[in-house]
């Protein structure tokens, strides 16, 4: 007996488990790139932007966050992102790409805290290279965490 496949809900809720979505690994890329990557260097500013808000004259504070931060962010990431290469899911050479990136992430981080907190505000020349830093690690990321080598071998993960 085939099974009913309801149109009006969106997904097929009686659909055989035995059916991958071959689409579902790269939905996974593309949102952990989207979201932890994408979203990540902007969090980064966000955070001091808001405690220099929330406490004006506390100089201390913002020293703090601003040296801290991006160091907490680069071992953050790092442990979050180290899953798929202990799975075996990834090659070698993606897990240089994501080493070189997290590098990329810390010097980005670093370079927004400190064009954000300068006197004068952020030129055009420093956002030219701000936007070409943050290109290269979003670009490095999803090299990183492309699933290849499930492409390659044709296999399906969920």
């Amino acid at each position: 007996m085939e099974p009913q496949w309801q149109t009006n809900v969106g997904w097929a809720e009686d659909a055989p488990a035995t059916r991958p979505s071959v689409a579902r690994p790269y939905i996974d890329w593309a949102w952990s790139v989207v979201c932890w990557d994408g979203i990540l260097p902007f969090l980064i500013v966000a955070i001091p932007t808001v405690a220099k808000a929330m406490f004006p004259r506390n100089d201390g504070l913002s020293v703090a966050i601003n040296v801290f931060l991006p160091i907490f962010a680069f071992f953050i990431r790092l442990a979050a992102g180290n899953e798929p290469f202990e799975k075996g899911s990834q090659y070698v050479w993606q897990r240089v790409v994501f080493l070189i990136a997290v590098f990329f992430l810390i010097f980005l981080d670093t370079m927004l805290i400190l064009f954000h907190s300068q006197a004068g505000g952020i030129s055009l020349d420093d956002w030219i290279v701000l936007g070409v830093l943050y290109v290269i690690y979003l670009a490095a990321m999803a090299v990183a965490f492309f699933p290849l080598r499930s492409a390659l071998s044709g296999r399906t993960t969920s």
